[in-house]
């Protein structure tokens, strides 16, 4: 990270505690529309982690925070930006 200003001098940054966001929508779920922090919304084939348990994917994705574990799903991302942006 410390060369990216040396490579990049035009460009412009926002670090924000993504951490402690996803924390936040994991302890206080409604709060971000989430109904299910426990479960994958797709079991299916992704390169590198385990074999699916089924390859169709949820019907709401948007009410959960892992589309594949161990990855967070669009709308964390995009509650995440939210929040930034409101900051």
């Amino acid at each position: 990270m410390d060369a990216f200003p040396l490579l990049y001098p035009a460009a412009k940054g926002v670090f924000f505690p993504l951490n402690t966001i996803f924390l936040d929508a994991k302890n206080r779920a409604r709060n971000y529309g989430f109904t299910n922090v426990a479960d994958a919304c797709y079991d299916g084939a992704v390169p590198g982690i385990a074999a699916p348990a089924s390859t169709v994917p949820c019907g709401n994705p948007d009410e959960y925070i892992y589309w594949v574990r161990p990855c967070v799903c669009g709308a964390l991302a995009r509650a995440a930006t939210r929040s930034v942006c409101r900051g």
